[in-house]
C-alpha cells in the first residue's frame, strides 16, 4: 500500500514475476509477427507463408493482446491487495 502512496509500481513477489516474464515473451512474439506482416504489407510484398492479412488475423492479434492484458491485471491486483486485510 505504501508503494502506491509514494507513486511506485506494484511490489511483485518472485512467483508473480513468472507470468510477467511469460507475458513479455508473448508480447514480443506478437510484436515480431505483426512487424513482419506490416513490413510486407507496406513494401507491397506478399505476407510471410501461411499468414493471411485480413480482419480475422487482426482480430486474433487484438484478442491475444487483450488476454495478456487481463492476465497482467490479475497479477498486479493480487500484488496491490496482498497487504489489505479483508473481513
Amino acid at each position: 500500500m505504501m508503494r502506491e502512496v509514494i507513486g511506485e509500481g506494484p511490489d511483485l513477489l518472485p512467483i508473480e514475476m513468472k507470468p510477467i516474464k511469460e507475458a513479455t515473451f508473448q508480447v514480443s512474439a506478437i510484436g515480431r509477427n505483426l512487424n513482419q506482416i506490416l513490413k510486407a504489407f507496406h513494401s507491397g510484398q506478399p505476407p510471410p507463408p501461411g499468414i493471411l492479412v485480413d480482419q480475422a488475423t487482426l482480430a486474433a492479434f487484438r484478442d491475444q493482446v487483450e488476454q495478456l492484458r487481463q492476465a497482467l491485471v490479475v497479477v498486479v491486483l493480487k500484488s496491490k491487495h496482498r497487504w489489505v486485510k479483508h473481513g
